[in-house]
């Protein structure tokens, strides 16, 4: 079933690539690592792979933050038949740190692979980053004509490898192309590096090695006549003619370079062969004319027996690099005669730096410890590029905690506004401008936090992701830890000591209780738990055995973004009592005289602090309890009782206990008199005559002396009784 599967594959793979080269179309190879890899490795290289073209592939290693934890390795795997020299397998690699190459570099298996053997220094990876890297191998392919040796179709692969077990792996599969010079009349080609791009064959120009830059042009290899032959180079903007290697080493004769131009004469055999070469370039020595970047040849009179090539290097002109570069042609044509161009060619070149990668993001949050369950949080993402270039594009993610809200963006630098996704709380940015090596970009934005049910020692996690070569990797987590709102510890007042078993009640602003029962523990401490920013108060409500309870308001207010709990301190001193009891001397209240109850004054050093009352329900007995024994400086407290003066008693104080004696004249308060309802006003007439005062006793008089009568005998009689 397995092999009828790889047949299926076979022929799908077979029909696509015919289609390809039907519609002249070159596909791109997609990524094939596994969802979901972390870490995970993914690996890309050319669609395709010309003869003597440079073949270059990339390795990415993408991991969370913490998720490499040990040195391991990287395997990258390459077919023996495209690799010309395996030392450039090491000779051309691109490694920076973490990356380094194992001892041996490169191995072989049984089915014809080279396997490079790259390992990571774990101590060079932040573990509280997300970290992404790219390391470059690169390496020529040989020269092939055909498929006989190189196959049509070449598979790379890569194995990340912990400990003994493959955890990622991904592969790429590219096309060959074999040479097609065979016998032309007239063509041009460049022996550098070569990158198929989008379906075309470019070649990558050093910027330090001239030689390298060879370029080579074929003339007459269809062996025919003509009169007045001419082949004029011209290269483009930036570069120049310089001095480079023979493109046939083997040749016979002078191999100096003339104006920096080789020159040599092809000789065939009978089977259309090459059978010897040597060089000519003297004998044409008049016939080159050239300038910094042109030159031209003349051949003249050419037969059918007379083939040429020509070979020269090119300089790059300082300050050029792969971006200001782009596409630029080197352009040449083969003339006979005057203004009679028969052919021309354009190679197409391009510079390339395979650079190594590494990135990484990482994330803060302005509070580490919150003190309330409700506040705003700031977070920062930083994206940095450690290595190579970060491309715009490059999108980072943020799914927000639960229990918070998006606020605002306060921060963007070379990122888009903010794209807040509502549904699933998440946020996102995406990376307008490329990021330069050792430059980073930041990200701030807010967030609200309320949770009217979290408890103290719950966390916030939050922690963001960005693509990296096909994967997500996330940051570190940045963790807000949630802590009490504030603390009081309750010590006694003398020793200083804790004290444990103290019953607390939390109020609001508006006495509204917020919490209750709340006991301190055997440090005396009691924690308030989380609370919204407000005003509060710590108020006692039952004090430990033997202890005063100190039910005055302890204020404290919890503020927005507070991270601290305030600290709180209330002393409790040991508990006293006093009490006491009235005596009456009334006669059993004979006289009805004696009120319904007394008030007795608490002073305190002197100090009235609060009174009570005692009544013939308590059997005249009062009590004060819970009296703080000791004030703030460990000295005693001195309570001493008054009893509040009765009406018509006389008191007297004997310790704690009053006794009260009915007063033998109780003070009666007089009526005030009556007033007439029409007093009469004198006669201010003219009559003078004065009126003599009336001796005779009227009504009044009578009735005032029956009543003074009246009350005397029943006063003496009382006074009787009471002897």
């Amino acid at each position: 079933m397995k092999n009828l599967h790889d047949k299926i594959k076979a022929i799908v793979l077979l029909l696509v690539l015919v289609g390809a080269t039907i519609v002249g179309v070159v596909f791109k190879q997609p990524v094939l690592a596994k969802a979901g890899d972390d870490p995970g490795v993914t690996l890309s290289g050319p669609t395709v792979i010309n003869s003597k073209g440079l073949v270059e592939l990339n390795v990415t290693l993408a991991a969370s933050a913490g998720k490499l934890t040990a040195d391991d390795e990287i395997e990258v795997v390459i077919p023996q038949k495209i690799v010309a020299d395996p030392e450039q397998l090491t000779s051309m690699l691109g490694l920076e740190d973490p990356f380094y190459l194992a001892d041996p570099a490169y191995t072989t298996d049984s089915q014809g692979n080279y396997l490079l053997h790259v390992k990571y220094d774990v101590n060079k990876i932040d573990p509280n980053e997300a970290n992404g890297y790219t390391f470059n191998v690169q390496f020529r392919a040989p020269y092939f004509t055909d498929n006989s040796i190189v196959p049509p179709m070449v598979n790379f692969s890569t194995n990340l490898i912990q400990g003994n077990k493959v955890v990622s792996s991904d592969q790429t599969v590219s096309q060959t192309h074999p040479d097609g010079v065979g016998s032309p009349a007239f063509t041009k080609y460049s022996n550098a590096n070569s990158l198929n791009i989008d379906g075309q064959q470019k070649y990558v120009m050093s910027p330090t090695d001239p030689g390298s830059n060879n370029f080579a042009l074929v003339v007459n290899y269809n062996q025919q006549n003509y009169d007045n032959l001419t082949i004029t180079d011209t290269m483009p903007k930036g570069l120049s003619l310089a001095d480079s290697y023979s493109i046939f080493p083997s040749a016979s004769g002078d191999s100096t370079d003339i104006q920096h131009l080789k020159i040599y004469r092809i000789n065939w055999d009978t089977q259309g062969n090459i059978a010897g070469v040597e060089y000519v370039t003297g004998q044409f020595a008049d016939k080159i004319t050239s300038t910094a970047s042109t030159f031209s040849i003349n051949f003249g009179k050419v037969t059918s027996d007379q083939s040429y090539a020509i070979s020269y290097g090119a300089a790059v002109d300082s300050g050029l690099n792969e971006e200001n570069f782009g596409t630029r042609y080197n352009h040449a044509t083969m003339s006979n005669g005057q203004n009679s161009v028969l052919y021309e060619a354009n190679v197409p070149l391009i510079m390339h730096e395979a650079t190594t990668g590494a990135t990484s993001l990482r994330k803060t949050v302005d509070h580490a410890v919150l003190t309330t369950n409700s506040s705003s949080l700031l977070y920062t993402l930083k994206l940095s590029n450690n290595n190579g270039t970060l491309k715009a594009g490059t999108v980072v993610t943020d799914p927000l905690p639960a229990h918070t809200k998006y606020l605002s963006t306060t921060e963007h630098q070379g990122f888009s506004a903010g794209v807040y996704d509502a549904e699933k709380n998440t946020i996102s940015y995406t990376l307008q401008e490329d990021i330069a090596q050792g430059d980073s970009r930041e990200i701030k934005f807010a967030v609200q936090y309320d949770n009217s049910q979290a408890h103290v020692g719950d966390k916030v996690v939050n922690r963001a992701g960005y693509s990296y070569a096909g994967s997500t990797i996330y940051s570190n987590d940045a963790t807000t830890l949630l802590s009490g709102s504030a603390v009081l510890q309750k010590l006694d007042r003398k020793t200083g000591n804790p004290l444990e078993g103290a019953t607390f009640k939390i109020v609001d602003s508006d006495g509204k209780l917020v919490i209750n029962d709340l006991k301190t523990n055997t440090q005396g401490i009691v924690n308030s738990g989380l609370l919204a920013p407000g005003k509060y108060a710590f108020i006692e409500t039952s004090a430990p055995n033997g202890y005063a309870v100190d039910s005055t308001p302890n204020p404290f207010t919890v503020v927005n973004g507070q991270e601290a709990a305030v600290d709180l301190i209330m002393y409790n001193s040991q508990a006293t009592e006093l009490s006491g009891k009235k005596y009456w001397q009334d006669n059993d209240d004979a006289a009805k005289l004696r009120p319904s109850s007394i008030t007795v004054d608490l002073y305190q050093n002197g100090l009235k602090i609060k009174q009570t009352t005692a009544t013939a329900t308590n059997g005249w007995q009062y009590h004060f309890t819970d009296l703080a024994k000791f004030d703030r400086n460990g000295n005693q407290y001195h309570y001493t009782v008054k009893e509040e003066p009765v009406a018509n008693y006389a008191g007297e104080q004997t310790g704690n206990d009053f006794t009260n004696t009915l007063e033998a004249h109780p003070t009666v308060t007089p009526e005030p008199p009556l007033e007439p309802l029409n007093p009469e006003m004198p006669n201010e007439g003219t009559n003078s005559q004065k009126e003599l005062p009336q001796t005779d006793l009227n009504l009044t008089s009578y009735l005032s002396l029956l009543g003074i009568g009246i009350l005397s005998i029943i006063g003496f009689g009382a006074l009787k009784r009471e002897h």
